[in-house]
């Protein structure tokens, strides 16, 4: 499976990459073309003529060196579809020679020439073949590992995660000007109240003093404020990311288990619906599969956010299908008709003659027959 993970998303990943269609828009500059930049003031229905266009040529990597200005133009491709090409009319071409640049007081000075056309062409190769990507990039996924080695990852990382937390105190120290020598000195010296705001009524009867002081306190604060925010965000990815790769650890036997869930279910609907041929379980089953995506889906969601259990995000959703697998498995040994609409047409009559004979029943229900008639 892992090999498979692998070689089936870096496939999709080049595809994804793969640049399939030429859609340039109105008023939008497009930048797929390598080494161009191309907006198009307006673009005909025939999707081939073009109205007050700009092409940057950025072929030599100097920035914004050669403008190319149009009225009009005709957009199409030739050579197999390999070559865009432009048919320009009426239009400016700028170009700015820096090789030949001079420095004069203290500013740059570069050689600038334009030269007006009525009509030119600027064919562009369109580099639309699918690129291999190296299959090294994906492996540190989770998808990518087999079981042994996500175990081995997720002991590496709750090491790493305990020894940052363990970091913290100390690191935390040097945004505080009040010490203590020993941390069991903390409990010794501090009071139950506001004992902070008790330390800044100190005076030290210099004005100044007092608010320099007041300010370093204030600055401290904030930095301490700053240092416990970045590493709440680098405690809670790091804790996201061990939750991700136990998660795929689970989901190494919990898909297994899954395709037995599935067969129980598919097998004992097969075998209680007596009509509609092949078609009705498969639709039956259909619906259990989705009920099953969207379980699981929102299992993960939720144990990767932290909010239940891995175990529970992983395997309860798998749990209660199986849960409904026995219960159909137990309708199909006993030859039930769960399914059959007659059987219940059968119980919703039964139902509407206890009604019938039930004087109270009977006035409810006609008189919600009336209201709604």
């Amino acid at each position: 499976l892992p090999w498979a993970n692998l070689k089936g998303y870096s496939l999709l990943w080049d595809v994804k990459s793969t640049k399939t269609t030429l859609n340039i828009k109105e008023g939008i500059f497009y930048y797929d073309l390598p080494g161009y930049a191309i907006k198009v003031g307006k673009k005909y229905k025939d999707q081939k003529t073009l109205k007050s266009l700009i092409i940057y040529n950025h072929l030599e990597n100097n920035g914004n060196k050669r403008v190319t200005l149009a009225d009009s133009g005709l957009m199409y491709t030739t050579m197999n579809k390999k070559y865009l090409v432009f048919e320009l009319f009426n239009g400016i071409d700028y170009v700015e020679d820096v090789d030949k640049a001079t420095v004069s007081y203290n500013y740059k000075r570069t050689d600038f020439a334009s030269s007006q056309f009525k009509k030119t062409k600027m064919m562009m190769k369109m580099d639309f073949d699918l690129k291999k990507t190296d299959e090294s990039q994906f492996k540190h996924h989770q998808m990518m590992k087999t079981a042994q080695q996500l175990a081995d990852t997720s002991k590496v990382m709750v090491k790493a995660l305990e020894q940052t937390k363990d970091g913290l105190q100390y690191s935390a120290n040097q945004y505080y000007y009040y010490q203590f020598k020993e941390p069991s000195d903390i409990v010794k010296k501090m009071k139950p109240g506001k004992w902070i705001d008790s330390l800044l009524k100190i005076k030290t009867g210099n004005t100044s003093l007092d608010y320099i002081n007041a300010t370093k306190s204030y600055e401290q604060a904030k930095n301490l404020v700053n240092f416990s925010e970045s590493n709440i965000a680098t405690l809670s990815s790091r804790y996201e990311e061990i939750q991700k790769t136990d998660l795929e650890w689970h989901k190494k036997y919990s898909l297994p288990f899954s395709c037995l869930v599935m067969f129980l279910i598919g097998g004992s609907i097969g075998t209680i619906v007596k009509r509609g041929g092949l078609g009705v379980p498969v639709i039956i089953a259909v619906i259990f599969f989705i009920i099953l995506y969207i379980l699981t889906t929102n299992g993960d969601k939720l144990a990767k956010e932290g909010i239940v259990n891995v175990i529970t995000g992983a395997w309860v959703p798998y749990l209660l299908l199986f849960c409904c697998g026995l219960y159909f498995l137990q309708k199909a040994i006993t030859d039930s008709q769960l399914f059959e609409i007659d059987v219940y047409r059968m119980q919703i009559e039964k139902l509407r003659e206890k009604i019938k004979r039930n004087k109270y029943l009977n006035f409810i229900s006609n008189y919600f027959q009336q209201k709604f008639a």
